[in-house]
């Protein structure tokens, strides 16, 4: 029996293994550059509003059939996926398409979705044994079709081994070319913060914040230890928001069924990242195995409420694993959204159900879990109760006024957040068992420059950052001196490198 699931485990592993994307302008930054559109005259074209910058349209004035392909040479032996998102394409038949690569060729049939609604379809693994693959898209339709972020990317080699992934790893294309040194972490080390959080997804969208890839987070992790900094390795285990509505299994894994399957790619994923930051000799001094975890990870398979705790722990766990093996000296940390009694009974059944964690974290923020006493009182009873040190990893207060009328007892100026901040920290500060208190979304300011987020109507979190809409520091940055020598005093930076690049100045 054993043999038969570790033979299973290693052949879905195979399956969800990625390499790089082989393909040249795979999200039409470019326009039509290495693409060759056929059929309907005037039916194909390349405009705006993709899922990320740019996006492929088929489309004309009545019935129409088109297809969009790239051929691709010099192929390694081995097996090749090939994916898109799409949206569109009611009225007709689309389909994506894999040919001349030594064998059948193959289509995947597009399902019709709405205006950004972006769905992933995949082909199944091919063998590739002529040297080449020609790649496409397809539109047999009476209305509009378009597709974005097209992948064509090697599974495994010749002989079967998986290709080893750690999710997106360099800069893509979409992305603006980012500096080597960033204003806002100086003025940040230079004002006593000491440690940075960063969030990792796996595949991130671009678009509504989400751009931490492999690449960039290694690139901010290294200009924050250059500026003396500790970091905080927020993994997201998804590709998008992970929080207590969200926390869903990235695309490249959510159609595995089988938790022991789950358990071992969350452990690969953790391994293989945190190798690279190790090689590189930017190695976290902290990591979060997932990111307000209330409801689970990798939903719906991890999900608490879906399959109960053991599969939950059983992913954490894997995660915590990797980071022992790898870098045992680091703290791994669970992370609560909340405060209270809700808070405390989530981490004993956490621990009654075996998981594993060096350090726990909370979330406090007032407009959503309380009291600044019900916080301290968080802290005091989780370290009581488990031992461990505990920090505030998230908390944030607004300096002016939101669009989305959060109610606080703190008045939404300059004053009134500079206000919570040294109320809090003199709440918690003398706590046994505190780490540290660490700011959200410090550096999220002028939106308007870089933030591409369709289906947000209000820019709530650029009412509670650091920096005002000129980019100037509040006067909330120095309470965070209140917290002495001893305590982690942490900043979340995981925007500053997009904004700055996009044109966003930041001033002490």
């Amino acid at each position: 029996m054993k043999k038969v699931l570790l033979y299973l485990v290693s052949a879905v592993l195979a399956k969800f293994a990625s390499g790089e994307n082989i393909l040249k302008n795979p999200g039409f930054e470019e326009g039509a550059a290495y693409w060759n559109s056929s059929g309907t005259e005037g039916a194909y074209k390349v405009e705006g509003q993709g899922r990320r910058g740019s996006r492929l349209t088929h489309w004309f004035d009545g019935k129409y059939a088109v297809e969009t392909s790239q051929a691709l040479e010099n192929l390694e032996p081995g097996f090749y996926r090939f994916s898109a998102y799409t949206i569109g394409g009611a009225g007709g038949e689309s389909y994506i398409f894999l040919r001349d690569y030594g064998g059948k060729e193959i289509r995947r049939k597009v399902k019709p979705s709405e205006w950004n609604d972006w769905r992933r379809t995949a082909t199944r693994e091919i063998r590739v044994t002529s040297g080449r693959c020609e790649i496409g898209i397809a539109s047999k339709n009476r209305s509009w079709f378009s597709a974005d972020d097209l992948v064509f990317e090697k599974v495994r080699d010749a002989e079967g081994k998986p290709v080893e992934s750690t999710g997106s790893l360099t800069n893509d294309g979409k992305a603006p070319e980012l500096g080597d040194r960033s204003q806002a972490i100086q003025i940040l080390a230079n004002k006593g913060f000491d440690y940075a959080r960063i969030r990792l997804l796996i595949d991130p969208p671009g678009n509504h914040g989400l751009h931490q890839n492999n690449g960039y987070v290694l690139k901010t992790a290294r200009i924050a230890k250059d500026n003396g900094m500790r970091v905080l390795l927020d993994l997201f285990y998804s590709d998008w928001w992970a929080d207590p509505a969200h926390n869903r299994a990235p695309d490249r894994w959510a159609s595995i069924k089988k938790i022991e399957v789950l358990e071992e790619v969350v452990y690969r994923y953790t391994k293989n990242v945190l190798t690279v930051f190790k090689r590189e000799g930017i190695e976290p001094e902290m990591i979060q195995i997932g990111n307000e975890v209330n409801p689970g990870m990798c939903l719906e398979l991890g999900g608490i409420y879906v399959n109960g705790w053991e599969y939950f722990v059983a992913l954490t766990n894997a995660g915590y694993r990797a980071v022992k093996e790898v870098l045992p000296e680091s703290d791994a940390m669970i992370h609560y959204a909340g405060v209270g009694p809700e808070s405390i009974d989530w981490y004993k059944e956490y621990e009654a159900h075996g998981g594993q964690m060096d350090v726990l974290g909370v979330s406090f923020y007032e407009m959503w879990h309380g009291s600044i006493d019900s916080a301290a009182d968080t802290v005091e009873q989780l370290h009581d109760l488990f031992g461990r040190t505990v920090y505030i990893v998230e908390t944030a207060a607004y300096w002016k006024r939101s669009e989305a009328s959060r109610k606080t007892n703190y008045p939404h100026t300059r004053e009134g957040q500079n206000a919570f901040l040294r109320d809090l920290i003199a709440a918690v500060k003398d706590l046994e068992g505190l780490g540290g208190v660490f700011y959200w979304g410090a550096t999220w300011t002028q939106a308007h420059r870089w933030l591409d987020a369709p289906s947000w109507n209000n820019d709530d979190a650029g009412c509670r950052g650091l920096f005002d809409d000129e980019g100037r520091a509040t006067p909330g940055i120095a309470a965070f001196q209140d917290l002495g020598p001893d305590l982690a005093k942490g900043v979340d930076i995981s925007e500053a490198l997009y904004a700055e690049a996009m044109g966003v100045e930041y001033r002490p």
